[in-house]
């Protein structure tokens, strides 16, 4: 899988803003137009490079003093359930057991939703309504929209390349409100207006994704998502939770995205594990409970 972390914008990603799913990905009616055009991109980064230049630098000194003061307050811990869904874990349920990992809470998800996109003249030009992921779990494209703090508004895709996280509270993307205003409008059902970008038919959404289930092979639910845990442009795991009655109470653990196979039914986002894997998280979720 690529390896995407927000990082600082570069010269060559501005000149290749055209769209980050290949086009043999794309739908039927699926506009070629670029999502922001090369045009805008250009002119952005001529007019705003030395504050993309210095906004680069900041970023990878912010993250290297983030990291270096990071406290558990700052974390999550999680049992990985690697270990239980391997096979010499299958052996017997008493010996069942799971590694605790921490989670840096910048890596969730549901911090990265909703946060402001400001860009390098530090205007706000729209929040992150969604993160769009390709079949292997590799982050592609940010939804940005550029409405109020209601959401209300149009929806533009930018590559996830193109974006800078400064910090905890905001990223920074080389747009302008006029550069979205002329970009083709982001949508995620199929259309026939060939200025409208509809999302790849294998392609998913991380909002639909969060409300999410984890299933066997005959579609059962085995767990709920609570969060996904995005770590240098790739899912790494979902936290799920398990062992719930109506909903609520239960356990959480850290489940790697490799262990499943997302798929979409009936309009809603499913991950299954194979049968296999399927038996061995019931042990262990049995286990648990117990």
């Amino acid at each position: 899988m690529k390896k995407l972390l927000l990082t600082a914008v570069s010269a060559t990603a501005l000149l290749t803003a055209g769209g980050a799913i290949a086009a043999g990905d794309r739908t039927q009616n699926q506009s070629d137009t670029p999502t922001v055009t090369t045009e805008d991109v250009k002119k952005g980064w001529e007019d705003t490079k030395d504050a993309v230049s210095n906004a680069a630098s900041e970023t990878k000194e912010t993250v290297s003093e983030a990291a270096k003061d990071a406290t558990n307050a700052t974390k999550e811990a999680y049992s990985d359930l690697k270990d239980a869904l391997s096979k010499e874990q299958k052996q017997a349920a008493s010996n069942v057991g799971t590694t605790n990992i921490q989670i840096q809470k910048e890596s969730l998800a549901s911090n990265m939703i909703g946060q402001t996109v400001m860009n390098t003249a530090n205007e706000r030009i729209g929040q992150v309504n969604d993160i769009i992921l390709d079949k292997d779990g590799d982050v592609e494209l940010v939804i940005i929209g550029d409405g109020d703090y209601f959401g209300v508004g149009k929806e533009v895709a930018i590559n996830y390349e193109l974006v800078s996280k400064t910090d905890d509270k905001g990223v920074v993307a080389p747009l302008t409100e006029e550069a979205i205003e002329r970009a083709v409008e982001f949508s995620y059902v199929a259309s026939k207006d060939a200025n409208v970008q509809v999302m790849p038919k294998d392609a998913i959404s991380v909002n639909q994704a969060l409300d999410g289930k984890i299933v066997d092979p005959q579609g059962k639910t085995l767990a709920s998502i609570d969060d996904i845990i995005i770590e240098n442009g790739d899912v790494e795991q979902f936290v799920i939770a398990y062992n719930e009655t109506l909903g609520m109470g239960g356990q959480q653990a850290a489940l790697s995205f490799d262990d499943v196979t997302p798929m979409h039914k009936n309009g809603k986002t499913l991950f299954s594990l194979n049968a296999e894997k399927s038996a061995m998280f019931r042990q262990f979720a049995n286990t648990a409970k117990n």
